[in-house]
């Protein structure tokens, strides 16, 4: 088990966790496999929070997760783009609300994201940051460099 001051993990939903336009094309997810990664991945650490931060609708949110293979409870806060009034990513206001949500400080969040935007509201928002453009990259390897990167502060 890994433990680097790291409390709660907030990862991207569209792109990070599944494809949510092949998800509305298909009306299923195709990942399956690649969503083991995530489990594994939450697995090094322990008594680790996590919450999913999103720019999509709390509908396609909800239904999304529904057709994952993880249980619903697995997430333990969900912040879409209809909790934040407007404020969406590039803004730092949903990772603070997860944060806030989640009863951890931001500078303890490891915020996932596979955009730019999502990256650097992130980093203004004062979490630690990493980047995925799909779960399979969720390694115990990746894991190891993301956080030799932080302690490095790079």
């Amino acid at each position: 088990m890994v433990d680097h001051g790291i409390r709660a993990i907030l990862f991207d939903l569209n792109g990070v966790l599944v494809d949510v336009d092949d998800y509305k094309r298909r009306g299923f997810c195709t990942n399956y496999d690649e969503l083991c990664y995530v489990a594994e991945f939450l697995g090094l650490f322990t008594n680790i929070k996590t919450a999913i931060v999103t720019n999509c609708s709390r509908e396609t949110t909800n239904s999304v997760i529904a057709a994952l293979p993880m249980a619903p409870f697995f997430w333990d806060v969900i912040v879409t783009r209809d909790d934040v009034d407007g404020k969406t990513k590039p803004h730092p206001y949903p990772w603070l609300l997860a944060s806030y949500k989640l009863g951890i400080p931001i500078s303890q969040c490891l915020a996932i994201d596979n955009k730019d935007s999502g990256i650097i509201a992130a980093v203004e928002a004062g979490a630690k940051t990493a980047r995925v453009n799909s779960p399979c990259q969720l390694t115990e390897g990746f894991l190891a460099t993301t956080l030799r990167r932080l302690e490095m502060g790079i």
